[in-house]
């Protein structure tokens, strides 16, 4: 591609970029939430429309009842007798200040719901001593339908202070039969912060963990096109349900069945999105949305004095893998980490050991990433080096194959036959220099997306950075905000691309100036991200860089012919291998090569085809073909 192309292509893109900036951004509508209503059991109530005000008020009969765990501060209702709230004091799976989980909404975890965008706004009786665990409420509606809930926290393990038991009951004490479903409110997700991921519901059901994020309610469009129209809720159904819940980046609330896995009853899940607005640094607003969702249960079919009982567990705390992974019911399922799981979570692991090493430091997180990302530097610089040496043999080669270009100028077919064959001759790879790049890529993206959700660095800075979990924004120019770290990350990745050989290979030059966007790529995608990523590639690229300028005063390589007779012409012209010889990739490529174009060139002379298939001269046909012992 010349320099018109890349003109061209360029013009293109900055265009593209110019014209979805300019497109008008899509309002988001404004809501309340759930309806909270009056709903006897068994009489659901009729549906609202929300109205477009603020949430409504709290009952005035409201009574809420705090209880602390080693800092962690839940608090009680009486209205659907769960939880309103939980906040987690700074720098526990927080931030610089305290974390409340649940806002944007007046219904408690755990309460009530007869249909999709409806929760019981019941009062219940506390039965158990006001401050103390466990919890008990109870109430009973006028058709004698006695419910009770009884909350138990987990008092050891990772669940401590997170998860609690909830025992759910419902005694049927009237005269008459109740028939009727229950759904249990599963709280608001909400997003933190301007930069977080849209907030989403998510379930583990039938075998199989997903999630459906607040897009989802906008349907589903592209280019003006659209594939699905916008819904107001999202309803799902499911043979065997073990959990479900919404969740934010770093925050989660889960609802999950106790019973074995082949003993899992149907559920069902429903969410709604609400819209919110949240304060950008420079003060302007910010649209956003909230989700909320209920997790079905079982079939309520009672008749007078039967009573059934749900064990169940609720986990409202922080989305972290170092957490969920301990507790039971494939909790952990919930990161969602993707292809490259494989690689995000054993990064996590030895990250939290790094920084239990440098405890002893004031900020031991962002220690724990350099030292993470020297361990990863050490493990790829074998390879790095071997793939420099390559590239500089690759180099020396240039006056050769700069000859060959000419030469050949008019037949590129001839001149890359021609190529392999000086690969060959020297025995020079030029696929081996991909291959350190080739590892990185799915490692990057374990440690994007590790660091995308590692709650654990929140609230501790490195430097000038207050939050490794948010962007190290300094200050704005223009509503812009000035990330510095994201940019230190570009510039060292400029320099360490500029020390890097190159190939005089023709063929992979143009991949050469495609690399030349790389910085500018991984600046787009770091920039707003957490500052913890682009601190492990600066650091990552300036070790790059000092590994560059150790091999550089490294000696040369020597470009060494191989020995004639590697491969040796039979007498049918193909190649074989010379005895205790075996060849390598890029004879073989070679080899392959030019039978191809062996092959090609046959077919574009006229009459070649025809000529191959005709008698040999002096014989007639077939029977002049003999063998070599005929007489």
């Amino acid at each position: 591609m010349d320099r018109t192309a890349w003109i061209v292509v360029t013009l293109c893109t900055a265009g593209l970029i110019a014209w979805f900036w300019t497109l008008p951004k899509p309002q988001p509508r404004i809501t309340t939430g759930p309806e909270i209503v009056q709903a006897a059991a068994g009489t659901p109530a009729a549906v609202a429309t929300p109205a477009p005000v603020v949430a409504a008020a709290p009952p005035a009969d409201e009574k809420t009842m705090p209880i602390s765990d080693d800092g962690i501060e839940y608090v009680f209702s009486n209205i659907g007798g769960g939880i309103k709230s939980i906040t987690l004091p700074p720098k526990r799976f927080s931030g610089v200040g305290p974390t409340v989980l649940n806002t944007e909404t007046t219904a408690a975890v755990g309460a009530l719901s007869p249909m999709a965008g409806i929760i019981e706004t019941d009062a219940y009786d506390l039965k158990s001593p006001v401050g103390q665990t466990p919890v008990i409420y109870e109430r009973t509606t006028p058709e004698g339908l006695t419910i009770r809930k009884k909350w138990t926290p987990v008092m050891e393990g990772q669940g401590k202070g997170f998860l609690w038991k909830l025992d759910l009951s419902f005694k049927n004490a009237g005269a008459n039969s109740h028939a009727g479903t229950w759904s249990l409110y599963a709280g608001t997700a909400t997003p933190l912060q301007t930069t977080e991921e849209p907030v989403s519901i998510c379930w583990n059901a039938d075998g199989q963990a997903a999630q459906e994020n607040a897009s989802w309610f906008g349907g589903s469009n592209f280019l003006g096109m659209q594939f699905r129209q916008a819904a107001p809720t999202f309803e799902k159904s499911f043979g065997q349900m073990l959990w479900g819940g919404v969740h934010s980046q770093y925050y989660t609330t889960l609802i999950s069945h106790t019973a074995s896995e082949k003993d899992l009853p149907a559920g069902k899940i429903w969410a709604q999105r609400k819209a919110m607005v949240l304060t950008k640094e420079n003060g302007s607003p910010h649209s956003t949305f909230a989700v909320y969702a209920a997790i079905g249960l079982p079939d309520l079919s009672l008749t007078p004095g039967q009573e059934k009982s749900f064990d169940l567990e609720v986990y409202m705390g922080p989305r972290a893998q170092s957490v969920l992974s301990k507790l039971p019911r494939r909790l952990d399922d919930a990161m969602f980490y993707g292809m490259f799981g494989f690689i995000s979570k054993p990064m996590l692991w030895m990250l939290i050991w790094f920084e239990k090493v440098m405890s002893f430091t004031a900020s031991s997180w962002g220690w724990a990433v350099i030292l993470l990302t020297i361990l990863v530097r050490g493990i790829l610089w074998p390879l790095n080096l071997k793939a420099t040496r390559q590239m500089k043999r690759m180099s020396l080669l240039a006056p050769q194959m700069k000859e060959l270009q000419e030469k050949f100028k008019d037949d590129p077919q001839k001149m890359n036959s021609q190529v392999m064959g000086l690969y060959k001759k020297y025995g020079v790879n030029p696929v081996s220099g991909c291959l350190p790049m080739l590892l990185q890529i799915p490692i990057f993206f374990g440690l994007y997306t590790m660091l995308r959700f590692a709650v654990e660095m929140r609230g501790h800075g490195f430097l000038w950075v207050n939050d490794l979990a948010l962007p190290d924004t300094q200050f704005h120019i223009g509503g812009l905000p000035i990330n510095p770290l994201p940019l230190v990350m570009a510039a060292t990745m400029f320099v360490q691309m500029a020390m890097t050989p190159k190939s005089p290979d023709p063929n992979m030059q143009m991949q050469q100036r495609i690399f030349l966007f790389m910085p500018v790529i991984f600046l787009v995608m770091c920039y707003n991200f957490a500052a913890a990523l682009a601190l492990y590639w600066t650091v990552s690229n300036i070790i790059g860089i000092f590994q560059a300028w150790v091999v550089k005063r490294m000696p040369e390589p020597a470009l060494i012919e191989k020995p004639a007779g590697h491969l040796l012409p039979d007498s049918a012209g193909s190649s074989k291998k010379a005895a205790g010889g075996k060849p390598s990739f890029m004879e073989i490529f070679a080899e392959r090569l030019a039978e191809q174009q062996k092959k090609a060139s046959q077919r574009n002379v006229p009459g070649a085809s025809a000529a191959s298939k005709s008698p040999r001269p002096g014989g007639t046909g077939k029977s002049a073909l003999r063998k070599p012992n005929d007489t």
